[in-house]
């Protein structure tokens, strides 16, 4: 008896687990860049927020408010690249963007950066994948850039090192890594809270170019 109780609780430990966030807190700023990969897991995002509350709980102020912006036009922006160049969001009009923020120190985000580079080839011809790099929470400016060219990702990365962070709070952003799902016209059709596969990336990307 009192093994099969064990049991039980091992297992339900077990499945606890699998729900535990996978994406991390961007309220902890660059003071995250000092912890390990495993403390980092602990202050991550839920790997599925679609139940019923947080669906609703998208205040400007609320951890989920990113999900309240589906079906709103995608704040217009211009950010840098790493060399200097300007882009703008405008620039792709008339074509599907996935737009995805992230952090260097973040484990989940440096998980799905190859997934995404992948897609970014794949889609080159139909769709824009764009990465955006929180510059103000790393915890040195250049540290987003050279951990995108040590893990040779080629998919164009914009860095928002505005000490305001005007662009991630305009897309809400709370937790890393956030994706959003935009189509032709500028509305936002889906938006990713946490580490996704490159499944899940591909099916909104499909969705969108239908």
């Amino acid at each position: 008896m009192h093994k099969k109780i064990s049991t039980w609780i091992l297992l339900a430990a077990l499945s606890s687990s699998t729900l535990l966030l996978s994406g991390c807190n961007s309220k902890e700023g660059s003071a995250a860049a000092s912890l390990t990969d495993s403390e980092n897991s602990k202050k991550s995002a839920p790997t599925e927020v679609t139940s019923k509350a947080a669906e609703e709980d998208t205040s400007t102020l609320s951890p989920y408010a990113a999900m309240g912006m589906v079906g709103k036009a995608a704040p217009a922006f211009t950010l840098k690249t790493a060399d200097g160049k300007e882009v703008s969001l405008a620039d792709f009009k008339g074509k599907p963007v996935m737009l995805n923020f992230w952090a260097s120190w973040c484990p989940p985000c440096r998980q799905e950066m190859p997934d995404i580079d992948v897609l970014a080839a794949e889609y080159k011809d139909k769709a824009v994948v764009i990465g955006v790099n929180l510059t103000q929470e790393e915890r040195k400016a250049d540290d987003g850039v050279k951990y995108f060219e040590k893990a040779k990702l080629k998919f164009p990365m914009l860095l928002d090192s505005d000490p305001n962070q005007s662009v991630s709070k305009a897309y809400r952003i709370y937790f890393k890594p956030t994706t959003f799902f935009i189509d032709k016209d500028g509305i936002i059709r889906e938006v990713f809270i946490g580490a996704k596969e490159k499944e899940n990336f591909a099916q909104q990307l499909n969705a969108l170019l239908k």
